[in-house]
């Protein structure tokens, strides 16, 4: 399993003055849609385009109206009029950039000391002796006999997928359409629409973080799951607030 990254997330950050305007106006639904803007951006390099929020909305299942007015109005994040992004996610990502080059200049540096150590070692030790290689007897082809003709193993044909004449097993990737999309949604019976996915996962590049999608229908079941919950999880709230009415 991939080592997932994290990020630094402050103690008091609830009391940061743009996360009070979000939760004044928005409620813990507000802050549960910065915290997951943040995790995107980080899965994505740092930005955002200002066209994603309708996608954003669809996939945290809020209004579009939260997403803009924690994007645009509480001072929490920078735009350009074309993307948006957060001064903090950035800084947080050039340090983990950093970090990862001086361990892997390291670890450059310690292998070309081990190569060095091994040079002299070989150098005051001579040249090891060299073991003979066994000759190698090639197998006798058995003659056919008439009772049991030769038979000639037919060449597989190469498939237009493999480069110089080489095969492989491994299928390759192929974006779904909305049709196709949504005649598996029928035939699981999941509450989803097919367009937004569609939509969603088209806007960026069938991507999911920094790794090409490998299974469009796995992606599916994880939405249906991440939806089930979030309805739940709505009707608890609702179940709560109608006891203290």
């Amino acid at each position: 399993m991939a080592r997932k990254q994290a990020f630094k997330h402050d103690y008091e950050s609830r009391n940061d003055n743009g996360l009070l305007m979000v939760r004044a106006r928005c409620g813990m639904e507000g802050i549960g849609t910065f915290w997951c803007i943040v995790e995107m951006m980080h899965e994505q390099g740092g930005k955002m385009q200002i066209t994603e929020i309708p996608n954003i909305a669809w996939a945290l299942n809020v209004d579009v109206d939260v997403v803009k007015y924690v994007v645009f109005d509480c001072g929490l994040f920078t735009n350009d009029g074309t993307a948006f992004w957060s001064r903090r996610v950035n800084a947080t990502i050039d340090h983990a950039r950093a970090v990862s080059e001086a361990r892997a200049n390291a670890g450059r540096k310690g292998g070309e000391r081990t190569q060095t150590a091994r040079k002299t070692d070989n150098g005051q030790q001579g040249k090891p002796e060299e073991t003979p290689a066994t000759p190698v007897v090639p197998e006798p082809t058995p003659t056919p006999t008439p009772e049991e003709p030769e038979t000639t193993q037919e060449e597989p044909e190469t498939t237009p997928e493999t480069a110089q004449g080489e095969t492989t097993d491994a299928p390759r990737w192929k974006k779904p359409t909305i049709e196709e999309i949504d005649a598996e949604i029928k035939r699981r019976g999941y509450n989803i629409n097919a367009e937004g996915f569609f939509a969603f996962y088209e806007s960026k590049g069938w991507m999911i973080g920094k790794n090409h999608m490998k299974s469009w229908k796995a992606a599916l079941t994880t939405w249906h799951v991440a939806r089930r919950r979030e309805e739940q999880a709505k009707k608890s709230k609702n179940n709560v607030n109608s006891i203290w009415q």
